[in-house]
């Protein structure tokens, strides 16, 4: 029950992304109330390169196109426990029915209902944020606004990764850099509602309980 584009690459608020998947991701979470960014690691991990990074709540979010393997569920624990740092785990698009996002923490996995979350926007947020949020589930709503398919505007950018096969991933890191160094200075630190309300349920449950 996954979207057919979730392996064609995005362009979502600046950043070029792997899939459809992790763009509608970024989207909800940004209705959220939640600041992200895109594949940055402040912690040295091996090469290790998580998908996103809530610096206002030092966690990570992994995402998965279909259901992630058992490989790529002990890489988010080692992650965890390397680190301290709440792993959260996609599978799937928000797009799709029966969309249910883990939590990895305090060593041992979470389901968090779909219920659950939007109990929290509608506690937190403002009706037209909740609006908002509910139109980042809408498959229509994908449109200027949200994440676009890369096309004929990227076929630069694709043909030079075409003829450096083994910098496909340096490409990407070097076009979001930018975007992501931006993104970080213009956080001022303070914390959305949402993101303190999730602060206060993850703090006592991190590694050695510290916040």
């Amino acid at each position: 029950m996954t979207h057919s584009t979730n392996s064609v690459w995005n362009q979502h608020e600046g950043y070029v992304m792997r899939s459809y998947a992790e763009a509608r991701v970024a989207e909800v979470m940004t209705r959220i109330g939640f600041a992200w960014v895109y594949e940055h690691m402040p912690y040295n991990f091996r090469g290790y390169l998580p998908d996103f990074y809530l610096p206002n709540l030092d966690a990570f979010v992994e995402v998965k196109g279909v259901d992630a393997s058992d490989e790529e569920l002990e890489k988010c624990e080692r992650l965890h426990n390397e680190t301290g740092c709440p792993v959260v785990l996609s599978e799937g698009s928000p797009a799709e029915p029966g969309w249910r996002p883990r939590l990895y923490l305090d060593g041992r996995w979470r389901t968090i209902p779909m219920m659950t979350i939007r109990e929290g926007v509608n506690r937190f947020a403002s009706p037209e944020e909740a609006i908002r949020f509910r139109a980042a589930f809408d498959v229509s709503h994908i449109g200027s606004r949200g994440p676009a398919l890369i096309s004929a505007f990227c076929d630069a950018f694709r043909v030079s990764i075409h003829h450096e096969m083994d910098s496909k991933s340096r490409a990407i890191y070097e076009h979001n850099e930018p975007v992501t160094q931006e993104r970080l200075q213009s956080l001022d630190g303070k914390m959305s509602p949402a993101e303190r309300h999730c602060h206060d349920f993850l703090a006592p449950r991190r590694i050695g309980g510290n916040a």
